[in-house]
Order: C-alpha cells, then structure tokens, then sequence
C-alpha cells in the first residue's frame, strides 16, 4: 500500500508546482515605467563654405513638450556649400550622401521612418537666391530629390532669414550654457548678475585663424584689432606659407577681422570692459554652437511625444513563457497522475 503511495508522490508533486506557479502568476503586480525610448532628428546646417549634418536625440517623453536634446553625432560635407555648385545643382544633391549614408548607420534601423530631417541653407544661399534665385531654387531641388531619397521623414529644405538663424542660435548658446534649466529656488528663474556672451560660427573661426595661424594675442578690443591690421599687411604669398591648407578661404580673413572688430566695438556697443566676458567658442557642453541645435530644439515642439511604456515586474514575453511553461507541468502532472491511477485500479482488478 506504501509502495502504491508513493508512486503517486512525483505526479502530485508537479501539480502542486505547476498550479502554485499559476498562482503566482495571477497575483497582483505594480506596473513598472519602462525607461522613455529615444527620438532622433537629423538637421543639415548649409553654410557658404560648407555643409555640416548634426544627428540629435531626445527623450520620447519630452518635458513640456519640448524634447531635451542632446547631439548624437555629427559629420562635415567634403566640399563647399551647396551655393558652390549654382552651375551644376545636381552636384549638391551628391555632395551629401557620405554624410547622409553615416545618418543611415548612426540611427538605429527601427527609428528611421520616424525621425525627421531638415535641411536649413544660410548665408551662401541666401546671397544666391537674391543674384540668382533661379539657380538657388535648382540647388534645393537637387538636394531636395537627394534627401527624399533616403528612409528618414523628410520635412523640408529652406533658406533661414538671418533672422532666425540668430535666433537659432541664441537658443543654442543658452541651452547648452544651461541658461534655461537652472533656477535659483522654488521653480523661479532669474536673469545672471553679469552678462556673458558667446562669440560662435564665422566670429569664432576668425579669431581662432588670428590665434592659431597668426599667433597674435585678441583678449582685449585693442589686441584685436592690431591683430587684424598685421593679417591685412600680410602679403599673400605670407599668408599662403602660414595656412597652405586654407588657401580657399585665405583670402576671406582681412574682411573678417576686420568686421568682427569693427561689429563688436561700433556695431553691438563692446568697451574694453564688456568685451572680457566675449567667448569666442566652437563647442559648448560637447556640442557644435550653431543655429543647428536652436532649429531642433524649436521643432520637437512639433514632434508628438510618446507616453510612457508600461510593463509588469517581468517582460510581458518572459511572463507568457512562464505562465505556458506552468500550465503544461500542470497538465503534464495530471495526465502522469490518471495514468498512475488507472494502472492501480488494474493491478487490483487483477
């Protein structure tokens, strides 16, 4: 009778382990916030000499509906800007895919339907569509017909007003100078007790070429502009000997002390005082300052945000497979038991 007792043991064994497990399964459990999924926006920065893809990201959420964003990655265009190829617009359009085929590989595959990219020309293009606004109009219709090409949400090609690229990049400096996040106390923002600026895009490359190349000091106004008078007294063949890999723009650099100097003491108003708290900056908070990042900023504004996934303490998947697993012992438990039971039932006939 023992015997018959405990070849019963291992069948009711796994019914009492797969009904406790389906038990389990059944309580109640907290739902878990999942961690927000990340957006991306790609914005091609068209300048007049020459192209720059900044790749940004942000979380899904968002906050007040604007996306924290941060960049992702960044890639510059061989060659000049796109107002470079007015007699022969098809070759914009080609200048950008080494940047664009980066795009493809840094997005993760799943989000390219969804994330947007824009492409915003400045200075070169809009002196070209005043000159020659038919030619103006063929480059963005190159570069157009290139970017609808690719697997991203193509929102438009356009040439920014100096208006909004100065608003752009107003938004730029301060975000990442987190001029908009910090707070005194209790929510409340306040204005800095001394003002800072900084100097950023053609300002800041100007300076650095006085710096680096010409090794002439511009911490103070004075300083400044001395250096840009010794730039200007530079004879070409000099100036060719300094920077032979800048011979393209070489030429461009007299003009640019000099309005830089002339823009910033007569034009915005700088004294010797003022001018120390300028930063001339290429970078701020490991991102390039442009208006790029401004533009990106304002359009999540635009982009939906999605709510906030929810799960239970385990995956949903792994919860199904558990929840199968336990219901096969449990019917593996049964079918074992009856058997046991019929073959008892016989022995006694027997």
């Amino acid at each position: 009778m023992a015997g018959k007792a405990l070849s019963l043991l291992p069948p009711l064994l796994l019914a009492t382990a797969g009904l406790a497990g389906l038990l389990l399964l059944c309580v109640p459990t907290r739902d878990v916030q999942e961690p927000p999924a990340l957006k991306y926006g790609i914005v091609l920065d068209a300048g007049s000499s020459h192209t720059s893809m900044f790749i940004y990201k942000w979380p899904a959420d968002k906050e007040n509906d604007t996306g924290i964003v941060g960049q992702h990655s960044s890639c510059d265009v061989q060659g000049g800007g796109i107002s470079s190829y007015a007699d022969d617009p098809s070759k914009a359009g080609r200048s950008l895919v080494e940047c664009l085929e980066q795009a493809l590989r840094d997005v993760p595959t799943e989000r390219h339907a969804a994330t947007p990219l824009y492409l915003g020309a400045t200075a070169g293009m809009r002196l070209l569509n005043l000159t020659r606004p038919e030619a103006s109009a063929s480059v963005l219709a190159a570069v157009t017909q290139t970017l609808t090409q690719y697997p991203f949400d193509f929102r438009g090609a356009r040439i920014l007003s100096g208006q909004d690229e100065g608003v752009f990049g107003w938004v730029t400096a301060n975000y990442l100078l987190e001029n908009f996040i910090k707070c005194s106390f209790n929510g409340v923002f306040q204005p800095p007790l001394s003002g800072s600026f900084i100097a950023f895009s053609a300002f800041y490359y100007t300076v650095d070429f006085l710096r680096t190349v010409m090794g002439l000091p511009t911490a103070t106004l004075k300083q400044l502009d001395a250096a840009a008078v010794t730039t200007c007294n530079q004879t070409w063949a000099q100036l060719q000997a300094r920077a032979p890999e800048q011979k393209a723009r070489l030429a461009d650099y007299c003009a640019g002390a000099m309005f830089v100097q002339q823009l910033l003491s007569r034009g915005y108003g700088f004294d010797e005082r003022k001018f120390s708290g300028v930063a001339f900056q290429r970078k701020a908070a490991d991102s390039a300052v442009g208006w790029a990042l401004g533009y990106m900023l304002n359009l999540t504004n635009l982009i939906p945000a999605d709510p906030p996934g929810l799960r239970k303490g385990t995956a949903f998947s792994s919860w199904v497979v558990l929840l199968l697993l336990f219901a096969a012992l449990l019917l593996a438990a049964l079918v074992l038991l009856l058997r046991r039971v019929r073959s008892t039932k016989a022995q006694n006939v027997i």
